[in-house]
């Protein structure tokens, strides 16, 4: 996130601490483990806020007297007090508690001991200095000094006396090392970073104190003072800034001072209504400034619009959900007696009758239903009839009846029990959730194959085994808005949780269209549980298999990440430092390019070398220095793109389509407007004020959308010529709309849903002429497409289109902008003089977001509206289940069970509008530039050192056609979720997350055939539940770069953009099972488990084959990519040689091969054989 211009600090919130005392807060502290702010008041009361939004986390009483100061730990947080110190959890549990018993103890300060571990140093007014152990609980060493304000470095203590003095200690027996004469009076405050060291303090004057307006540096490499900082503010507190070396923020008011340039001083009001600051503190990240004063009040500073307190931070333990018990009614027969806990007495029950007492009744069978009967067909005395009613094998469903008289029972019926079936009953199979037996999940991206043109085929889903996959229907919706496909399939960065990268990915295998596999959202799910801005939105749910799955709100958590997700995109796409540009495609057919290192200023180096004897030395000369100069040739490129008019420029992220311009404007009562604030949206959040909601008339969805666009609210506002807070109007106005639309619904209370069942109740004949409107609407949209462009017209009418049966939500709108910023929505185009209106739009519905709610739990669907040949329209997604439905289908919503989450308006021409150039931006550079194969820029961040990113280039890289030989071993994240049917069969319902970690290719035809070209191991910080190493040969420790003793140990980005770039270039795979490592087009595979394999026969291991034909033992230990990758490719070569020979059978040979294997029962019998060793030149 940006920081603020200039990196000016700007007052984020001022709050009024909820656990106040008389005496205000004493002592202000950010937690340097998770992302809290902590306070404490005058009466021991410590309060906990998480997040810039302030939002209260824990509150607890921890000590009895004032808290002077605090020090955090993984464990816990730590307060000190007057006389004692008390360690509690962040949830308020108390740890530890100690007490001093010593007379007059003052403590002030406290520092952990730099050179002794787990022992705290306390400083106060008494004449001691207290080293306290803290897994011991008592005083290690006591010292006689005073010390008011004490600090730490690595290697030693600095202590600040009353007397102005500041003392350099050896933090091992507080011996004195140097003594500095800082002021005359006393010391204020004092920090240090580096070698600088900062005070503030009194000076004494005629028996008096007073406020030395200046701040005294002293440089500890020499000990001596350098000339002092005037300020413009009593300094009281000291603070560096961590993101800025030189930077000292000065607190009386509040100024920053930059020791190194006095002219770049900034000094900010604080309004604390005459009080004085009594606690400050800056957090690690530098970019919040906590403030608190005598009044109890908490005022917050920050830098940036979304800020964070501490990088990395630790996610917070939330509280478990409350075990409410529901009540079972006196007449509740539907309730089974196991659902009570009963006590185990070891007594019969009452209810267990004797079998002689007991008649074993069946249930009636149903009659058969009139469809059935209307269809049958009979033969004889046999009728048969079609499945019409769509029943299922062995299945009937039937009806719960209420107990009846004869059974003892009354008429009275339970409708809840009754009302849980009917439910079931009433929603259409195709949005109910899919129940599908899932295969286990590689974390290897698919490679699929090219689409079909076919509109039905080229549909597609994804897969949803993890709770986190209710992304998919965003994704899915995201991907049918073709320029952000198209943008972001230019995309490439050198981040390794790049979410944008990531889509990028994933709209590739949906672009690719595979037909023989499905496609999931994992590793974009993996990279987005990785930012703890999602986690602090609630985004990301916890994976546990025995997490309860019914409290998920997947209607808000779909609408926040809509938000999310469209901002974040647009600030990764922004980002050009670590963007990978695509090459320009110069190279001729005839000159072959060998790529070099790249420099460290990562641009990309190569020499061009003339294979082609007859081509004239002239020709290429030109092409060496066409494509040495290549700035030159992007300068020539980039004019040559900006020339054209139908390409849109993607550069600045993806304003350009849902971006709405705002402009915030405060009108107080007496009519003084504040300064115009300019703002942006990507999404408009629809309103329902409370008269409309308590309506009973019926209420346009125009209506409800022009409200929420010009979006009115009162609030509490400092007016200028009031002089005081008053009660003002703050009120939007558009300035520019989107070309996209997003809306989200916002149905997040009982009075919403019944407000929606209400509007669409209300439709009736008489507004029938709304409909009409659409029609003419529709009509002038045919005909002024069919004007301009009689050959691509993006709507047509059809019957179906036509149809004037009344929907509340508009298929198609007008949007037109008001000069005053308001917005006028109408269904049918708004009247106008002969020229179009140039702030009007034509908006289309183009994709729905529907949570579909059953008692139990939920999921989502995504419902898009296309362009097929001369027509459009609208498919369901639900998971992998595609199915097209009418418009009527998807536009109607009984929120009792289909509710609408996020609607896209996409005006009409769009794809014409924003015609998007894709560029594939992977290239050979994946290979040899740093900034693109290693994780991160540096590796410093990722805690790799220098060695494991250097990693050697290939020599040269494969063209199309030539083979390459691949082998991957996998680690299991977390174990799958199965159940056992009746019938014996095992059905999987949630699969084990497997995660490459090891992928090795190796050259299999050339100069360099048998070699490998990469061999890398993958990076990984997620808890691996088994490392599997008897079949993997990884060992814990392997994928971790801090323990890691490979030197090829990089980021599963870097593995995939190589795999990809080999997919892309028409290189051909040969390996054993490689449907389980990967997925890539069947004409660019060659599988041996398939090669050497009769039909409808088992499939046979690569170290059964190896044995068999090569007389070589493989895998005696455990597995390794690269012997596995080698031995499939001598394995290819010897199924050439006998395919190829006209005098071998190879039926024949697959026949003996099994009947070999029967005998063995297919294990290598234990008698010496030849051993394989892999060496890195060896020829096949």
């Amino acid at each position: 996130m940006k920081m603020f211009p200039d990196g000016h600090f700007v007052l984020l919130n001022s709050i009024v601490d909820s656990a106040g005392s008389s005496g205000g807060v004493t002592a202000v502290a950010f937690d340097s483990v998770e992302e809290l702010l902590w306070t404490g008041n005058a009466e021991g009361h410590v309060t906990s806020y998480h997040g810039s939004a302030l939002t209260k986390y824990t509150s607890f009483q921890m000590l009895d007297d004032e808290v002077r100061a605090f020090w955090f730990s993984d464990a816990g947080v730590l307060a000190l007090g007057r006389n004692a110190l008390k360690l509690c959890s962040r949830q308020g549990m108390p740890i530890l508690s100690y007490n001093f018993l010593f007379e007059d103890m003052q403590f002030e300060c406290l520092v952990l001991n730099p050179l002794l571990q787990n022992v705290l140093v306390l400083g106060g007014f008494q004449p001691t200095v207290i080293m306290f152990g803290l897994e011991v609980a008592e005083i290690v060493v006591l010292v006689e000094s005073d010390c008011v304000v004490m600090k730490s470095t690595e290697k030693m203590l600095i202590t600040g006396h009353s007397n102005g003095n500041i003392c350099l200690r050896n933090p091992l027996n507080f011996s004195l090392l140097q003594e500095l004469n800082a002021h005359s009076g006393s010391l204020s405050d004092f920090v240090i970073r580096g070698s600088h060291l900062v005070t503030c303090g009194f000076s004494q004057r005629d028996e008096d104190y007073s406020c030395d307006p200046f701040l005294v540096l002293h440089d500890l490499r020499t000990v001596s003072a350098i000339a002092p900082v005037n300020v413009l503010v009593q300094p009281s507190f000291l603070r560096f800034i961590p993101s800025d070396t030189d930077s000292v923020l000065v607190f009386g008011e509040f100024q920053i001072v930059n020791i190194g340039s006095v002219s770049d001083d900034y000094i900010y009001k604080i309004e604390t209504q005459g009080t004085h600051c009594t606690a400050v503190d800056v957090s690690p990240s530098g970019q919040v400034i906590a403030l608190a004063d005598e009044s109890g009040c908490l005022h917050v500073f920050v830098n940036r619009a979304e800020p964070i307190f501490v990088e990395n931070a630790r996610p917070l333990l939330m509280p478990d959900p409350m075990d409410i018990s529901i009540p079972i009614g006196f007449d509740d027969v539907d309730t089974p007696l196991s659902a009570v806990p009963l006590p185990m007495t070891g007594v019969s029950s009452l209810s267990e009758w004797p079998a002689e007492f007991s008649k074993r009744t069946f249930r009636r069978q149903l009659p058969i239903p009139q469809e059935v009967l209307k269809a049958m067909k009979t033969t004889e005395f046999v009728g048969y009839a079609p499945n019409v009613l769509g029943m299922r094998r062995n299945q009937v469903s039937y009806h719960l009846k209420p107990p009846s008289t004869e059974h003892g029972g009354s008429d009275l019926t339970n409708e809840n029990s009754f009302s849980r079936d009917e439910n079931v009953q009433k929603i259409p199979e195709h949005y109910r959730k899919c129940r599908k037996e899932y295969k286990n999940y590689h974390h290897i991206p698919a490679m699929a194959n090219v689409r079909s043109p076919d509109l039905g085929n080229m549909m597609m889903g994804l897969e949803a085994p993890l709770r986190n996959s209710y992304v998919n229907s965003m994704l899915l919706a995201l991907y049918w808005v073709v320029p952000l496909r198209n943008t972001l399939l230019s995309h490439l960065c050198s981040r390794q949780f790049c979410l944008s990268c990531e889509l990028s990915f994933l709209f590739s295998m949906l672009n690719r269209n595979p037909v023989d596999f499905s496609c999931n959202s994992n590793n974009f799910i993996r990279s987005f549980r990785t930012l703890p801005e999602a986690f602090a939105l609630g985004l990301v749910l916890n994976d546990k298999v025995d997490m309860p799955k019914e409290n998920d709100d997947y209607k808000s958590l779909i609408q926040n990440f809509c938000r999310f997700i469209l901002r974040h995109i647009n600030s990764e796409l922004k980002d050009e430092r670590l963007l990978v540009k695509p090459k320009p495609k110069i190279q001729p057919d005839h000159l072959a390019i060998q790529v070099k290192v790249a420099t460290p200023n990562s641009e990309l180096s190569a020499s061009v070398e003339a294979i082609e004897t007859t081509t004239p030395k002239a020709e290429i000369d030109s092409t060496r220095q066409h494509f040495i100069a290549k700035d030159e040739c992007q300068h020539e490129s980039s004019a040559l793109a900006t020339s054209s008019s139908d390409i849109t420029d993607t550069t600045g992220g993806i304003d350009f389509l849902f971006t709405m311009s705002l402009e915030n404007i405060t009108r107080c009562r007496c009519g003084v407007e504040s300064a115009h604030h300019p703002g942006s949206s990507f999404v408009c959040t629809l309103s329902y004020p409370s008269h409309v909601l308590e309506s009973t008339e019926a209420v346009t969805f125009e209506t409800i959308l022009e409200n929420s666009l010009c979006l009115e609210q009162n609030t509490h506002a400092w007016c200028q010529k009031c002089l005081k807070f008053e009660v003002a109007k703050h009120y939007k106005r558009i300035q520019s709309l989107p070309d996209v639309l997003c809306i989200n619904c916002n149905i997040d209370s009982d009075k919403v849903k019944q407000f929606w069942i209400a509007q669409q109740t209300y439709l009736n004949p008489e507004t029938v002429e709304v409909d009409v409107a659409e029609k003419e609407f529709a009509e002038f949209l045919c005909s002024s497409n069919r004007e301009t462009d009689p050959v691509n017209v993006d709507f047509v009418l059809d019957e179906e289109s036509m149809d004037v049966e009344n929907t509340w939500l508009p298929l198609h709108m007008t949007v037109r902008r008001l000069q005053d910023g308001r917005v006028v929505v109408a269904r049918k185009r708004i009247a106008n003089s002969s020229s179009p209106e140039p702030e009007a739009k034509d908006y289309i519905l183009s994709s729905v977001i529907t949570c579909i709610e059953t008692n139990n739990s939920g999921h989502l669907v995504t419902c898009v509206n296309l362009p097929c040949n001369t027509d459009r329209q609208w498919f369901l997604i639900n998971e992998t289940h595609v199915k097209q439905i009418s418009h009527k289908d998807a536009i109607k919503f009984d929120v009792n069970w289909k509710t609408p989450c996020v609607l896209f308006y996409s005006r009409l021409d769009l794809e014409k509008r924003h015609h998007v150039e894709v560029q594939n931006p992977i290239d050979e550079r994946v290979f040899f530039q740093e900034n693109v194969a290693t994780p991160v820029s540096s590796g410093s961040s990722m805690g790799c050192s220098s060695q494991m990113n250097q990693i050697e280039p290939p020599r040269y890289l494969p063209k199309r056609g030539d083979l390459v030989a691949m082998d991957a071993e996998f680690v299991t994240l977390n174990l799958e979720e199965a159940e056992v049917r009746s019938d014996g069969r095992k059905l999987t319902l949630k699969p084990s997350l497997l995660l490459a970690a090891r992928v090795t290719c190796i050259y299999g035809s050339g100069p360099l055939k048998g070699t490998p070209i990469f061999d890398n191991y993958i990076i990984t910080r997620e808890h691996i539940s088994d490392y599997q190493t008897k079949f993997s040969g990884i060992k814990p420790g392997d994928l971790d770069p801090t323990t890691s003793n490979k030197n090829t140990l990089v980021a599963m980005k870097t593995v995939y953009l190589k795999l990809r770039y080999f997919v892309d270039n028409g290189i051909k795979f040969v390996g054993h099972g490689l449907q389980n490592d990967f997925k890539v087009p069947p004409e660019q595979t060659v599988d041996t488990v398939e090669l050497f394999r009769l039909p409808r026969r088992r499939l046979i291991s690569l170290r059964f084959l190896a044995w068999f034909f090569l007389n070589i033992r493989i895998q005696s230990n455990t597995h390794d990519s690269a012997e596995d990758a080698h031995s499939a490719l001598v394995l290819y070569e010897r199924y050439k040689e006998m395919t190829e020979n006209k005098q071998n059978n190879f039926h024949n040979i697959l026949n003996n091969l099994y009947l070999r294997g029967q005998q063995l029962h297919w294990t290598i019998p234990n008698r010496r054989a030849t051993q394989f060793k892999l060496c890195p030149m060896y020829k096949i």
